[in-house]
């Protein structure tokens, strides 16, 4: 059923340079969509009150409103100049935006995007994707980006660890109460010796962050970006479309190491400081960056 009444995006808040929001992901056919709204934009003022610096909660509350109502933001796209746009808003009802896999250009290196939520069978199209991706050249390299990814009640945080990786990765701790996290890796097209960069930063939260320490610690995998926030209690918060969270508070997880993600996030192996929302998408640093490095292990 519907969810809420808004304009249909995913949003983080950001302080630096200026407050302000930034859109993570548009939803399809939606009201932010049918303005012209795009992932990456950010926004500095809501109906000519410019955002403030209390997290962007009462933000993202001017934002939202009943269904045919209006809202002008105040929109910049990366390396673009303050636009207005007026956005109609419209009665939600959250589709997922599905996982984005495919070959970068002229190579044998998987690119593979991950949305702001899981969602039911996500890990079956990942494998399903890569199945037909791998039988079409030999896989040389996967970037998985996680640089927006959140929980979500279905992300195929076992699924991808098998698939990449084996062995005592960390533990879970509930209370007093140590649970490992073992996986019995499954070798798939070559999977478990494929050279991995996952890329991260601040919005990556949950059980991707547990999957990119992970594969960190187990040596499966080179991390780039920024650290992120260590929101991985439960690994259950659930991003809302309006911006809040939904968290459920009720267990970290310790990496192998005795790295605790709840106190400290998972820090990059390759720091790069610049944020998702100020990067142009068509020629993305980070992924330029992976690549670089893929292209140079083959």
């Amino acid at each position: 059923g519907q969810a809420y009444q808004g304009i249909g995006a995913f949003v983080a808040f950001r302080n630096e340079p200026a407050p302000h929001l930034v859109l993570l992901e548009v939803m399809a056919e939606s009201p932010a969509e049918y303005a012209g709204l795009q992932d990456r934009d950010s926004i500095f003022a809501i109906d000519g009150v410019p955002t403030t610096s209390e997290k962007g909660i009462s933000d993202i509350q001017r934002i939202r409103g009943l269904a045919g109502s209006t809202v002008t933001l105040s929109i910049s796209s990366p390396g673009g100049q303050i636009r207005d746009v007026v956005v109609t808003r419209g009665a939600i009802n959250p589709l997922p935006q599905r996982i984005i896999m495919n070959f970068m250009t002229e190579t044998a290196v998987v690119y593979s995007a991950f949305p702001r939520l899981g969602y039911e069978g996500m890990d079956i199209d990942f494998l399903s994707i890569y199945q037909i991706l791998a039988k079409e050249r030999d896989i040389t390299g996967l970037i998985i980006d996680l640089r927006i990814s959140s929980t979500g009640p279905t992300w195929p945080l076992s699924t991808l660890l098998s698939v990449f990786a084996d062995g005592t990765l960390g533990h879970s701790k509930k209370a007093q109460e140590k649970i490992a996290a073992t996986i019995i890796g499954k070798d798939y097209y070559g999977s478990q010796s494929t050279p991995v960069v996952i890329l991260i930063g601040p919005e990556t939260m949950g059980q991707p962050e547990i999957f990119a320490a992970s594969m960190q610690y187990a040596n499966r995998a080179i991390v780039l970006g920024l650290p992120t926030l260590g929101l991985v209690e439960g690994a259950d918060i659930f991003p809302m479309p309006d911006g809040s969270q939904l968290s459920l508070a009720t267990i970290t997880f310790i990496t192998a190491a005795g790295r605790d993600l709840g106190l400290e996030g998972v820090e990059p192996d390759m720091s790069i400081d610049r944020y998702w929302e100020t990067i142009d998408p068509n020629n993305d640093m980070i992924i330029n960056q992976a690549l670089n490095i893929l292209q140079g292990s083959e």
